[in-house]
């Protein structure tokens, strides 16, 4: 069925729209209120709308399970957040780690600097240092760095004992 459009009804309705406006409520309260408000355009009376509109709004403004979705991707949200800021903090504990490592290994590096004579077993240790130092640049991971730079210290510290006379058998 169709309806009678609302500027047909405002402009003129025609014979056919008559006999469809008799039969339709619908067509009849929409009628009702477009001449309402054209009375109320020139007087300062209050247009109330009829009470199927305010049950239109207020099936609106109940809805349909909108409550469960915004709690829902709240929670989401929130879940979101937390993972997020436990992320950038373990990243920051990382760095901070590996800056730590690398200043150490600066330290130790003026040591080994400081005694230009070198024996067998320092240079075996310079080797395995080298070795290190390798894998070191080619590691991507934050993880393996780290223990990479671990491994680093240790062998700067044994080249330093070396020179300095201290002999550990678990260098050896």
């Amino acid at each position: 069925m169709n309806h009678v459009d609302e500027e047909k009804m405002i402009s003129g309705i025609c014979d056919d729209d008559r006999k469809h406006l008799n039969e339709c409520q619908l067509c009849q309260e929409n009628l009702e209120l477009l001449q309402s408000m054209a009375n109320s355009k020139n007087s300062s009376q209050l247009l109330i709308p009829p009470p199927y509109i305010w049950e239109r709004i207020e099936s609106t403004r109940k809805g349909n399970g909108s409550k469960k979705i915004n709690v829902f991707m709240s929670v989401a949200a929130s879940i979101l957040v937390g993972f997020v800021g436990i992320m950038t903090w373990k990243t920051h504990l990382l760095h901070q780690d590996i800056d730590l490592l690398i200043s150490q290994n600066r330290s130790l590096e003026l040591q080994i600097t400081q005694n230009q004579v070198m024996n067998y077993q320092q240079a075996e240790v310079y080797e395995e240092l080298w070795r290190i130092e390798n894998k070191l640049i080619s590691v991507e991971s934050i993880d393996k760095q780290k223990n990479y730079l671990k491994q680093r210290r240790l062998t700067i510290q044994k080249i330093i004992d070396l020179q300095q006379g201290v002999t550990n058998e678990s260098y050896l």
